[in-house]
Protein backbone atom coordinates (compact mmCIF):
# COMPACT_ATOMS: atom_id res chain seq x y z
CA UNK A 1 0.00 0.00 0.00
CA UNK A 2 1.59 3.14 -0.89
CA UNK A 3 2.06 6.16 1.29
CA UNK A 4 -0.78 9.11 1.30
CA UNK A 5 0.71 12.10 -0.97
CA UNK A 6 1.28 14.81 0.54
CA UNK A 7 -1.50 17.57 0.65
CA UNK A 8 -1.35 20.62 -1.37
CA UNK A 9 0.01 23.92 0.25
CA UNK A 10 -3.16 26.18 0.92
CA UNK A 11 -2.54 29.48 -1.36
CA UNK A 12 -1.85 31.58 2.44
CA UNK A 13 0.57 28.59 2.99
CA UNK A 14 2.22 29.59 -0.63
CA UNK A 15 1.95 33.34 0.03
CA UNK A 16 3.79 33.16 3.44
CA UNK A 17 6.65 31.06 2.05
CA UNK A 18 7.02 33.42 -0.66
CA UNK A 19 7.13 36.47 1.91
CA UNK A 20 9.60 35.15 3.55
CA UNK A 21 11.48 33.89 0.48
CA UNK A 22 11.59 37.52 -0.55
CA UNK A 23 12.17 39.07 2.84
CA UNK A 24 15.43 36.98 2.91
CA UNK A 25 16.72 37.58 -0.83
CA UNK A 26 15.51 41.10 -0.65
CA UNK A 27 19.16 42.52 -0.59
CA UNK A 28 20.66 40.23 -2.91
CA UNK A 29 17.66 40.65 -5.58
CA UNK A 30 18.01 44.47 -5.44
CA UNK A 31 21.84 43.72 -6.02
CA UNK A 32 21.69 41.59 -8.72
CA UNK A 33 18.37 43.84 -10.19
CA UNK A 34 20.32 46.66 -10.41
CA UNK A 35 23.19 45.19 -12.65
CA UNK A 36 21.03 43.23 -14.85
CA UNK A 37 19.02 45.49 -17.04
CA UNK A 38 16.66 43.30 -17.73
CA UNK A 39 13.92 45.98 -17.16
CA UNK A 40 14.84 48.92 -19.37
CA UNK A 41 13.15 47.64 -22.64
CA UNK A 42 9.93 47.20 -20.59
CA UNK A 43 10.39 50.52 -18.56
CA UNK A 44 10.72 52.47 -21.97
CA UNK A 45 7.61 51.24 -23.31
CA UNK A 46 5.40 51.90 -19.96
CA UNK A 47 6.77 55.34 -20.05
CA UNK A 48 5.78 55.64 -23.58
CA UNK A 49 2.67 54.06 -22.66
CA UNK A 50 1.84 56.76 -19.46
CA UNK A 51 2.80 59.72 -21.45
CA UNK A 52 0.74 58.90 -24.70
CA UNK A 53 -2.18 59.15 -22.11
CA UNK A 54 -1.40 61.28 -19.07
CA UNK A 55 1.26 63.70 -21.13
CA UNK A 56 2.55 66.14 -18.63
CA UNK A 57 -0.79 65.66 -16.47
CA UNK A 58 -0.41 64.46 -12.69
CA UNK A 59 -0.95 61.05 -12.08
CA UNK A 60 -1.48 58.51 -9.26
CA UNK A 61 0.56 55.04 -9.46
CA UNK A 62 0.40 51.99 -7.40
CA UNK A 63 3.21 49.44 -8.20
CA UNK A 64 2.33 46.06 -7.01
CA UNK A 65 4.95 43.35 -6.25
CA UNK A 66 8.19 46.25 -6.65
CA UNK A 67 10.65 44.65 -4.63
CA UNK A 68 12.64 47.93 -3.71
CA UNK A 69 10.55 50.24 -6.65
CA UNK A 70 11.17 48.64 -9.97
CA UNK A 71 9.41 50.73 -12.33
CA UNK A 72 7.90 52.87 -9.44
CA UNK A 73 11.40 53.89 -9.23
CA UNK A 74 12.32 54.59 -12.73
CA UNK A 75 8.41 56.14 -13.36
CA UNK A 76 8.46 58.50 -10.80
CA UNK A 77 12.00 60.17 -12.14
CA UNK A 78 10.08 59.99 -15.32
CA UNK A 79 6.91 61.37 -14.07
CA UNK A 80 8.04 63.64 -11.25
CA UNK A 81 4.50 65.65 -10.97
CA UNK A 82 2.92 62.57 -10.40
CA UNK A 83 2.26 60.57 -6.94
CA UNK A 84 3.90 56.99 -6.61
CA UNK A 85 2.68 54.40 -4.26
CA UNK A 86 5.55 51.45 -4.50
CA UNK A 87 4.33 48.09 -2.78
CA UNK A 88 5.26 44.73 -1.94
CA UNK A 89 5.03 41.57 -0.11
CA UNK A 90 8.03 41.18 1.54
CA UNK A 91 8.78 44.22 4.90
CA UNK A 92 12.35 43.77 3.65
CA UNK A 93 12.22 45.44 -0.16
CA UNK A 94 9.82 48.29 1.36
CA UNK A 95 12.85 48.95 3.86
CA UNK A 96 15.50 48.99 1.01
CA UNK A 97 13.50 50.99 -1.25
CA UNK A 98 13.77 54.62 0.32
CA UNK A 99 17.76 54.59 0.13
CA UNK A 100 17.57 54.01 -3.37
CA UNK A 101 14.94 56.31 -4.31
CA UNK A 102 17.59 58.95 -2.35
CA UNK A 103 20.22 57.87 -4.22
CA UNK A 104 18.37 58.88 -7.45
CA UNK A 105 16.79 61.36 -5.96
CA UNK A 106 13.46 60.58 -6.74
CA UNK A 107 10.89 62.25 -3.77
CA UNK A 108 7.32 61.79 -5.35
CA UNK A 109 7.44 57.72 -3.99
CA UNK A 110 6.09 56.15 -0.62
CA UNK A 111 6.52 52.60 -0.04
CA UNK A 112 4.16 50.16 1.89
CA UNK A 113 4.09 46.62 2.73
CA UNK A 114 0.84 44.75 0.73
CA UNK A 115 -0.04 42.08 -1.06
CA UNK A 116 -1.36 42.07 -4.21
CA UNK A 117 -3.95 39.26 -3.65
CA UNK A 118 -5.61 41.41 -0.82
CA UNK A 119 -4.71 45.39 -1.68
CA UNK A 120 -5.14 47.74 1.63
CA UNK A 121 -6.73 50.48 -0.25
CA UNK A 122 -9.87 52.30 -1.29
CA UNK A 123 -12.08 51.36 -4.24
CA UNK A 124 -11.00 53.99 -7.45
CA UNK A 125 -7.97 55.16 -5.72
CA UNK A 126 -5.25 55.53 -8.58
CA UNK A 127 -5.35 56.02 -12.02
CA UNK A 128 -2.64 53.10 -12.70
CA UNK A 129 -1.73 49.94 -11.42
CA UNK A 130 1.19 48.46 -12.71
CA UNK A 131 2.57 44.80 -11.66
CA UNK A 132 5.89 43.98 -13.46
CA UNK A 133 7.09 40.21 -12.90
CA UNK A 134 5.20 39.61 -9.76
CA UNK A 135 1.63 37.84 -10.79
CA UNK A 136 3.26 34.35 -11.48
CA UNK A 137 4.58 34.55 -8.11
CA UNK A 138 0.89 35.10 -6.56
CA UNK A 139 -1.47 31.70 -6.16
CA UNK A 140 -4.36 33.97 -6.40
CA UNK A 141 -3.60 35.76 -9.43
CA UNK A 142 -7.65 36.37 -10.47
CA UNK A 143 -8.39 37.65 -6.97
CA UNK A 144 -5.07 39.78 -7.57
CA UNK A 145 -6.82 41.37 -11.02
CA UNK A 146 -9.82 41.88 -8.97
CA UNK A 147 -7.78 43.72 -6.65
CA UNK A 148 -6.50 45.97 -9.59
CA UNK A 149 -9.58 46.90 -10.87
CA UNK A 150 -11.29 47.41 -7.24
CA UNK A 151 -8.70 50.24 -6.67
CA UNK A 152 -8.51 51.63 -10.26
CA UNK A 153 -10.36 54.92 -10.81
CA UNK A 154 -12.80 54.36 -14.38
CA UNK A 155 -10.91 54.37 -17.60
CA UNK A 156 -7.64 53.42 -15.61
CA UNK A 157 -4.78 51.66 -16.61
CA UNK A 158 -3.27 48.55 -15.63
CA UNK A 159 0.21 47.34 -17.24
CA UNK A 160 1.47 43.85 -16.19
CA UNK A 161 4.59 41.78 -17.69
CA UNK A 162 5.08 38.09 -16.90
CA UNK A 163 7.57 36.04 -18.26
CA UNK A 164 6.97 34.48 -21.73
CA UNK A 165 7.32 30.10 -22.29
CA UNK A 166 9.71 28.65 -20.35
CA UNK A 167 11.71 28.21 -24.49
CA UNK A 168 12.19 31.72 -24.41
CA UNK A 169 13.46 32.18 -20.75
CA UNK A 170 16.74 30.61 -19.89
CA UNK A 171 17.54 32.36 -16.61
CA UNK A 172 14.50 29.94 -15.66
CA UNK A 173 15.65 27.16 -17.10
CA UNK A 174 18.95 27.25 -15.50
CA UNK A 175 17.11 27.83 -12.20
CA UNK A 176 14.73 24.58 -12.78
CA UNK A 177 18.49 22.39 -13.42
CA UNK A 178 20.13 23.60 -10.41
CA UNK A 179 17.21 23.50 -8.10
CA UNK A 180 16.81 20.09 -9.37
CA UNK A 181 20.40 18.92 -8.83
CA UNK A 182 20.51 20.41 -5.46
CA UNK A 183 17.14 17.72 -4.57
CA UNK A 184 14.55 21.00 -3.75
CA UNK A 185 11.37 20.48 -4.41
CA UNK A 186 10.01 21.87 -7.36
CA UNK A 187 7.79 25.14 -6.52
CA UNK A 188 4.24 25.44 -6.59
CA UNK A 189 4.44 28.64 -8.56
CA UNK A 190 5.73 28.53 -12.56
CA UNK A 191 7.68 31.78 -13.06
CA UNK A 192 6.70 31.12 -16.87
CA UNK A 193 3.02 29.90 -15.99
CA UNK A 194 1.18 32.84 -18.03
CA UNK A 195 3.33 31.89 -21.26
CA UNK A 196 2.42 33.93 -24.19
CA UNK A 197 -0.14 35.70 -22.16
CA UNK A 198 -3.53 35.04 -23.92
CA UNK A 199 -4.67 32.89 -20.66
CA UNK A 200 -3.80 36.19 -18.33
CA UNK A 201 -5.29 38.40 -20.66
CA UNK A 202 -8.84 36.63 -20.73
CA UNK A 203 -8.68 36.30 -17.03
CA UNK A 204 -8.16 40.27 -17.35
CA UNK A 205 -11.05 40.64 -19.01
CA UNK A 206 -13.11 38.41 -16.82
CA UNK A 207 -12.36 41.06 -13.70
CA UNK A 208 -13.52 43.68 -15.59
CA UNK A 209 -10.76 44.72 -17.88
CA UNK A 210 -10.94 46.14 -21.15
CA UNK A 211 -8.87 45.76 -24.53
CA UNK A 212 -6.26 43.56 -22.68
CA UNK A 213 -3.75 42.31 -25.53
CA UNK A 214 -0.50 40.41 -24.70
CA UNK A 215 3.27 42.41 -26.57
CA UNK A 216 6.29 40.44 -26.39
CA UNK A 217 9.00 42.46 -25.41
CA UNK A 218 12.84 40.76 -25.80
CA UNK A 219 15.02 41.58 -23.35
CA UNK A 220 18.28 40.33 -21.77
CA UNK A 221 19.42 39.68 -18.07
CA UNK A 222 23.77 40.48 -18.11
CA UNK A 223 24.91 39.31 -15.01
CA UNK A 224 28.65 40.18 -14.05
CA UNK A 225 31.13 37.33 -12.85
CA UNK A 226 30.98 38.92 -9.10
CA UNK A 227 27.33 38.95 -9.22
CA UNK A 228 26.39 35.60 -10.65
CA UNK A 229 25.41 33.51 -7.32
CA UNK A 230 22.68 36.42 -6.93
CA UNK A 231 20.33 34.56 -9.29
CA UNK A 232 19.91 32.08 -6.99
CA UNK A 233 20.69 33.93 -3.74
CA UNK A 234 18.72 37.01 -4.93
CA UNK A 235 15.62 34.47 -4.80
CA UNK A 236 13.17 32.81 -2.05
CA UNK A 237 15.74 29.69 -3.43
CA UNK A 238 18.80 31.42 -1.64
CA UNK A 239 16.43 31.52 1.75
CA UNK A 240 16.02 27.42 1.10
CA UNK A 241 19.72 27.33 0.22
CA UNK A 242 20.31 29.19 3.61
CA UNK A 243 18.14 26.74 5.51
CA UNK A 244 19.75 23.96 4.95
CA UNK A 245 22.99 25.46 5.67
CA UNK A 246 21.78 26.57 9.03
CA UNK A 247 20.71 22.88 9.42
CA UNK A 248 24.03 21.49 8.85
CA UNK A 249 24.98 21.23 5.25
CA UNK A 250 27.97 23.38 5.45
CA UNK A 251 28.86 22.58 1.66
CA UNK A 252 25.58 23.40 -0.11
CA UNK A 253 26.93 27.10 -0.90
CA UNK A 254 30.14 25.31 -2.76
CA UNK A 255 27.60 22.56 -3.84
CA UNK A 256 25.27 25.29 -5.26
CA UNK A 257 27.88 27.69 -6.77
CA UNK A 258 29.23 24.38 -8.66
CA UNK A 259 25.71 23.39 -9.90
CA UNK A 260 25.19 27.04 -11.06
CA UNK A 261 28.26 27.27 -12.92
CA UNK A 262 27.65 23.82 -14.51
CA UNK A 263 24.11 24.59 -15.64
CA UNK A 264 26.20 28.17 -17.23
CA UNK A 265 28.06 25.91 -19.10
CA UNK A 266 25.56 23.77 -19.98
CA UNK A 267 22.97 26.42 -21.79
CA UNK A 268 26.28 28.01 -23.03
CA UNK A 269 26.18 31.22 -21.45
CA UNK A 270 29.75 32.64 -20.21
CA UNK A 271 31.45 35.52 -21.81
CA UNK A 272 35.04 36.12 -22.06
CA UNK A 273 35.26 38.31 -19.39
CA UNK A 274 33.49 35.49 -16.94
CA UNK A 275 30.23 37.47 -17.37
CA UNK A 276 26.64 35.78 -18.34
CA UNK A 277 24.31 36.91 -20.65
CA UNK A 278 20.73 35.15 -21.02
CA UNK A 279 19.87 36.65 -23.95
CA UNK A 280 16.43 36.93 -26.52
CA UNK A 281 13.65 36.40 -23.60
CA UNK A 282 10.56 37.09 -23.67
CA UNK A 283 8.57 39.07 -21.25
CA UNK A 284 5.18 39.54 -21.91
CA UNK A 285 3.26 43.12 -21.73
CA UNK A 286 -0.16 44.12 -21.16
CA UNK A 287 -1.60 46.99 -21.18
CA UNK A 288 -5.59 47.17 -20.45
CA UNK A 289 -7.95 49.62 -19.41
CA UNK A 290 -10.56 49.70 -16.38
Amino acid sequence: MSAPSAAAPTPQAITDRMRAGWNWSATNYASMISVSGYANPINDIIIKTLREKHGDTPFSLLDVASAYGEPSLTLAKAFPHGKFTSTDLADANCKIGPAQAASRGVTNITYESADGQALPYPDQSFDVVTCCMGLMFMPEHKKALSEFRRVLKPGGTLLTTTWGPQDRCQHVRVMSVVVAALGFPSSPLDPCKFGTGEALASDMAAAGFRGAAPQVVVTQVHMPAEYAMSLLMGSPVGAAIEARRAAGESDILERADKELRAAFDQFQLWNADGSVTFKDLAAVLISASA
